[in-house]
């Protein structure tokens, strides 16, 4: 009887619970997944009883400098939460959660110089955003430090386990 081949992206993603497709395709072009001992391309077919092995971070990246971060920032930024999985951080309004212009302050960015690097197992260089708030929108922001935190995480933010609020403030005629 011969086995059905699957892909090394659908084999790893279920084999270590990992949220999404893309987080799978972006571990396995990394290298960071070995089937047998060997970095494998995202196509790559398992028949089953191979070896897959995802070689993690264990040491987050060291810290950045807080005093580099503007000073009216700092002070409106506020780490509500850490250890060593995740964080709870305020952000302000009029930043964004995350931002692709490493000129502009996001509150991913500035977290990068206020978070204690994690020594967990699976810990990402630097925190990760489970989800995002607008920037004009003030409020909590969950930053995963590692893997296993970042997908329970994500996972009860897409199962709509957690209750968020929103309170709006107006003015006018």
């Amino acid at each position: 009887a011969s086995l059905q081949a699957q892909p090394l992206t659908d084999v790893f993603m279920k084999l270590f619970e990992i949220p999404s497709m893309s987080q799978a395709r972006k571990a396995v072009r990394s290298g960071l997944v070995f089937v047998n001992g060997a970095k494998r391309k995202c196509a790559f077919q398992v028949y089953g009883g191979e070896r897959i092995e995802w070689r993690q971070r264990t040491e987050g990246a060291p810290a950045l400098d807080a005093a580099l971060v503007p000073t009216e920032l700092r002070e409106e930024f506020k780490v509500l939460h850490e250890d060593d999985d995740f964080a709870v951080v305020w952000k302000p309004e009029g930043i964004e959660t995350v931002s692709g212009d490493k000129s502009q302050w996001s509150a991913l960015r500035i977290a990068h110089h206020l978070l204690k690097p994690s020594s967990a197992r699976g810990a990402f260089a630097r925190a990760r955003a489970v989800h995002r708030l607008d920037a004009p929108t003030s409020g909590l922001v969950c930053l995963a430090k590692t893997q296993p935190a970042h997908a329970a995480l994500a996972g009860a933010f897409a199962e709509r386990k957690v209750r968020k609020k929103y309170l709006a403030l107006l003015s006018g005629p």
